[in-house]
């Protein structure tokens, strides 16, 4: 049957329509639910990456418009996370100083370099690589990196100072060294967030816990004049949407940048594979990898236009958005709607939000990443998977996050080979 454009033209109507009548509701109210959780911790994510927190929320409108052009995943939620945001500022911390232009046009050239590079690995059918990701890796990787990140949490919760670091030993030394530092009105503001954080999870797991964490914590630093006290706060936020530019980065920065930007490409592609893969077991469709590249490509290089630092999927706001009852990607048009309104009216509202409360918010995102049940079961059933979440968990801690994820993978690829090669010398004694 030949198939004409007035064909073509009423089978797209009819898919609208039934859109329309079927899943528009659904999408319309996991976009708002999953925006509430994602712009006070976008605001936390881009201070962990060094910036400004109002780059969290420019992080949070056009690379979730790009994932929705070609994605593959009608649920996962794609913005700034907690691991590309220790990357970005571990990467960054010999560039520039932390928040200054230089340091944000050095962030924006990361996401550049990064969505080339997803782009290019979308081309060459790369999605494989996805097959090679065994659960003891990335259980081992999610484990480590979470204990990283909430330890450079520590003296933003304590309202100490500490040199940036990505390994947890001079992080945590810097801290018991400047403890007496310490300062009381910080200190039990961050504290009690994350505490709250922690009861609203264990008994409220379905409210927005961030937003109000956020706004309580807001009114008691405002009505109670803390900001006087030595509680840092977010400060005043320009209103309006970000300015659009795309920028080359240098001959220069390429160089200099490069291992970092290869190493947030595959990081960010494992992120959203591994959560993507998740969601789409329980709702039973297919992940296509390679258009998960293409979709997390096109997120970072339209997020670069935007000044956004790089980008992924987050498995907390991820598993909001399916839970409100996200069925298409429209959920996300519908989030980056939110937080554009956001950056338009209601920034004002955000001045008075203590910098300890969006750690805690950090914080209390990466507790559920450390999972000790799992190499427990590893331990008891297949110890060569338990050999492998080791050498994985103990890796990134020593040596970072890309190191660790690149021995992890080369664990899992020679794992089975030495396997068959003792089975082999073992046929052979016989």
């Amino acid at each position: 049957m030949t198939v004409t454009g007035s064909t073509r033209r009423q089978d797209a109507f009819d898919r609208a329509r039934i859109y329309l009548t079927s899943d528009l509701r659904a999408d319309l109210i996991a976009g708002f639910t999953t925006a509430v959780v994602l712009i006070p911790q976008g605001m936390a994510y881009a201070v962990l990456a060094g910036l400004p927190p109002i780059y969290g929320l420019y992080a949070s409108i056009l690379p979730l418009l790009g994932y929705a052009m070609a994605g593959s995943s009608r649920q996962l939620a794609v913005g700034p996370v907690a691991t590309d945001s220790l990357l970005v500022a571990t990467s960054l911390a010999g560039v520039a100083a932390a928040g200054s232009p230089a340091y944000v046009e050095a962030a924006v050239a990361l996401a550049v370099m990064v969505g080339a590079i997803q782009l290019i690995f979308a081309f060459l059918r790369a999605g494989f690589v996805a097959d090679v990701l065994s659960m003891p890796v990335i259980g081992g990787f999610s484990s480590a990196v979470a204990l990283i990140i909430a330890s450079t949490q520590i003296p933003s919760l304590l309202g100490i100072a500490t040199p940036r670091s990505s390994n947890i030993t001079e992080t945590l030394h810097a801290v018991g060294l400047r403890l007496e530092m310490a300062h009381a009105p910080p200190a039990l503001n961050g504290l009690v967030a994350h505490a709250a954080m922690l009861v609203a999870r264990r008994f409220a797991p379905h409210w927005p816990r961030a937003l109000l964490v956020s706004a309580v914590a807001t009114l008691v630093v405002a009505a109670g004049g803390m900001e006087h006290t030595g509680v840092a706060v977010v400060g005043p936020l320009t209103s309006g949407l970000p300015d659009l530019k795309f920028t080359v980065p240098s001959v220069g920065t390429m160089e200099a940048l490069a291992p970092s930007a290869f190493t947030l490409a595959l990081v960010g592609f494992v992120e959203a594979i591994a959560v993507a893969k998740r969601y789409a077991s329980a709702h039973q469709y297919a992940i296509d990898p390679n258009r998960e590249l293409l979709g997390l490509g096109l997120a970072n290089l339209a997020g670069s236009v935007s000044g956004a630092f790089p980008v992924s999927a987050g498995f907390s706001r991820t598993a909001v958005n399916d839970d409100a009852g996200a069925r298409t990607r429209w959920a996300s048009v519908f989030t980056a709607g939110t937080v554009a309104l956001t950056l338009l009216f209601l920034l004002p509202c955000f001045h008075h939000l203590p910098v300890s409360a969006l750690a805690a918010i950090v914080l209390a995102a990466v507790v559920g990443l450390v999972d000790v049940k799992y190499p427990r079961s590893l331990w008891r059933s297949h110890r060569g998977d338990f050999g492998t979440w080791g050498i994985t968990f103990a890796a990134t801690l020593a040596f970072g996050i890309g190191a660790g994820l690149l021995t992890g993978l080369l664990s899992s690829f020679l794992t089975p080979l030495f396997r068959s090669s003792q089975s082999a010398l073992a046929g052979e004694r016989v």
